[in-house]
């Protein structure tokens, strides 16, 4: 088998083509491999400063498309030079454990830091890596940094720099480890030292190849929503349960709409209720307009990002992710003439509608969707996951429908207080 491996053709990159294959030919030791090496835009643009382009494809897209196009069958990137998202129709089939992930200040010979002239420039593309420096000495003067790992150690040589700042894993791999440098601290980038192998998806024959350098954990994720993205984390979405709205002609959903105008208060438990009540508005013919003097109490930050989506104003966000947290922020408001409306599952637990009752608040609380149990063809084998992950008692309860009973080899993670009780019944 001849299996054509794109990658960069700058000397990294076919340093880092070097490693990966001197490992899968450990593995498969009749496979043949054929780079595929070309610039990207990144190689060629040396003008455009790397500070505020973000997670984009500047260092990938002319080796995705040639995966795309057929080209090659396997792409090889550093990890922390990936879009978010990634193209459709690749994915990431393996992240390799990598090397040191620090950042390196390297100076001429013989040089320090404490040596270094009062006003030194220091070459760097990163910001961050800028603030790294600087905590160690704030005397210390910048300029940007583009081109090859060769191309930035020279600028020491033609004294355009008096310390350059990359990356310690791209010194390693190419050979540099004798340069005179400081190992700077500090977080350094995502996946840094880390390299990323990519296929077309659908590729079952790459995914089982590379299989053997993937580090990443293999999580089984359980909730409506996939979680955004992590590179290092090798997940598959599989929802057990969904949403079922109430129609909008439900006794309960047309009383809470007609009496819309006199509520003051509205209270958001998750991000389902507050899609579902803007989509009831729209429908009940109201405008937006409607909302502009209402005060809205959001359960965490992803609940209230949403509710600011759709065009909520006056949001307040309990950080503690549960009814009881959404309570503390109520202790602090006047309720005295309030009427609070709460749209919520139909599994909701009591705890608001019993707290608005106790205090004496004028309230109305109402279902509006049902959260059902769902089988999807294929079920996941659980015996390839490393990790399970719930986001409710819900999903607990489909988990069990399908698989009959928590696996007690594997990790099993919740989200939320509420969730890890329900977790914690059955083990």
């Amino acid at each position: 088998m001849l299996i054509a491996v794109g990658a960069r053709t700058s000397p990294l990159s076919q340093a880092q083509v070097k490693e990966v294959l001197c490992e899968l030919r450990q593995h498969h030791p009749h496979v043949d491999f054929d780079p595929k090496l070309l610039p990207s835009r990144g190689d060629k643009d040396l003008q455009t400063s790397l500070r505020t382009l973000g997670k984009t494809d500047f260092f990938t897209k002319e080796i995705d498309e040639l995966l795309l196009e057929d080209g090659c069958r396997i792409a090889i990137h550093s990890a922390k030079d990936l879009p978010e998202p990634l193209p459709k129709g690749i994915c990431m089939v393996a992240l390799t454990k990598g090397l040191d992930p620090s950042d390196s200040l390297v100076m001429r010979p013989g040089m320090t830091l404490a040596s270094l002239p009062p006003g030194a420039i220091i070459a760097t593309s990163s910001e961050r890596r800028e603030n790294c420096v600087k905590e160690l000495r704030r005397d210390l003067r910048f300029c940007d940094l583009r081109g090859n790992i060769g191309q930035r150690i020279s600028k020491l040589d033609t004294g355009e720099a008096d310390g350059v700042v990359v990356a310690e894993a791209a010194l390693l791999r190419l050979g540099l480890s004798h340069l005179n440098r400081l190992r700077l601290p500090g977080v350094t980038t995502y996946l840094q030292g880390q390299l990323a192998l990519l296929a077309r998806e659908g590729d079952l024959e790459m995914q089982t190849l590379l299989r053997c350098l993937d580090t990443r954990k293999k999580t089984l994720y359980l909730g409506l929503d996939a979680p955004e993205i992590d590179y290092q984390v090798d997940l598959h979405h599989y929802p057990v349960i969904k949403i079922v709205p109430r129609p909008l002609k439900n006794p309960d959903l047309q009383h809470a709409f007609r009496n819309l105008k006199s509520y003051t208060h509205l209270l958001f438990t998750s991000k389902n209720s507050a899609t579902l009540f803007f989509d009831y508005l729209q429908r009940s013919g109201y405008s937006h307009d409607i909302m502009q003097d209402k005060h809205l109490f959001a359960v965490g930050q992803a609940t209230a990002e949403v509710l600011h989506l759709l065009g909520g104003k006056n949001i307040q966000t309990a950080e503690r992710e549960q009814a009881e947290g959404l309570i503390e922020v109520l202790e602090n408001c006047d309720l005295t003439r309030g009427h609070v409306f709460w749209p919520h599952s139909a599994l909701s637990r009591p705890v608001l509608k019993d707290y608005l009752s106790k205090r004496g608040v004028q309230h109305y609380a109402c279902a509006i969707y049902d959260t059902m149990l769902q089988k999807i063809e294929p079920v996941p084998s659980i015996e390839t996951f490393d990790e399970i992950v719930f986001t409710s008692p819900s999903t607990v309860q489909g988990f069990l429908a399908i698989y009959g009973a928590l696996p007690k080899e594997k990790s099993l993670k919740a989200i939320g207080p509420i969730t890890q009780a329900a977790l914690d019944k059955l083990t």
